[in-house]
């Protein structure tokens, strides 16, 4: 996979799980994006 592959996943991740929480409350949509966050931050390091 390259770096480009890998970018493209995780948005295809971040779309679904948005779509998943944007009807719930904001502090739901706060710790999915601090997930997203961490997520990306595990991919960046490897």
């Amino acid at each position: 996979m390259t770096p480009c592959d890998v970018a493209a996943f995780i948005g295809v991740i971040d779309v679904r799980m948005l779509a998943l929480f944007w009807d719930s409350p904001a502090e739901d949509v706060d710790l999915l994006l601090e997930l997203i966050g961490k997520l990306h931050h595990i991919v960046a390091i490897k």
